[in-house]
């Protein structure tokens, strides 16, 4: 799988590169009919590099390299990334990590790239101003280990769609790619890792990951 989508992402990337590259020739043009042609196919054009992005991601068969990591460290590198995102749409970031956590035995670039992915998400689903929360504690299951947690305050998901939020291509956007879940499902099947979700209409959501101790 992961070969036969780099295959078809180079086939796609570069006749869409020429796309786009033509469509900036346009934009010198005075017809304004024909600037306003150039950008509709940019953003097109893009939301295609997205999708061939997030196809990438899901194909990915990379084991994850296990190692002791500092879970309010990869908390703060996904903030960084975010934050930029999370101003413009006027959205307050808050972070939540108790102190004295155990390093937790994690890929740390597939677990951020999976809590980029609900952050994202969750910026995304939140209209208007409104509160996201990262945070990692310890876990209240029968097992050792640490959760790390994305909430927000938004509309929430509807019941009828939470059975099928990680499946592929699965998404109630209109431009999702119905990929970017399906990609910490995996990451989090990959680590032996559990993912759980509550949400209720016009509260918001929480997705938790339950990860295994270093310890353990």
């Amino acid at each position: 799988l992961g070969s036969l989508a780099g295959g078809l992402a180079h086939q796609i990337r570069n006749p869409v590169g020429i796309i786009r590259a033509s469509a900036q020739l346009l934009e010198v043009d005075d017809d304004p009919d024909a600037r306003e042609t150039a950008l509709v196919i940019e953003e097109e054009s893009d939301r295609i590099e997205h999708l061939v992005q997030d196809l990438l991601r899901y194909a990915d068969g990379a084991r994850p390299q296990l190692q002791p990591e500092d879970v309010c460290a990869v908390i703060d590198s996904v903030v960084a990334r975010v934050r930029p995102m999370a101003e413009t749409e006027k959205i307050e970031i808050q972070t939540r990590c108790i102190p004295g956590l155990p390093p937790v035995l994690i890929d740390a670039r597939q677990i951020e790239q999976a809590l980029l992915n609900l952050t994202v998400n969750a910026i995304q689903a939140i209209e208007g101003d409104g509160t996201l929360i990262l945070g990692a504690r310890y876990s209240n299951t029968a097992t050792q280990g640490v959760d790390l947690y994305v909430s927000d305050n938004g509309p929430g998901i509807d019941a009828a769609d939470l059975p099928r939020i990680f499946d592929p291509f699965f998404s109630t956007k209109d431009n999702g790619s119905g990929l970017g879940l399906s990609v910490v499902h995996r990451v989090v099947e990959d680590h032996g890792a559990r993912i759980y979700v509550t949400s209720e209409p016009d509260i918001g959501t929480t997705f938790s990951l339950h990860l295994p101790a270093a310890s353990t």
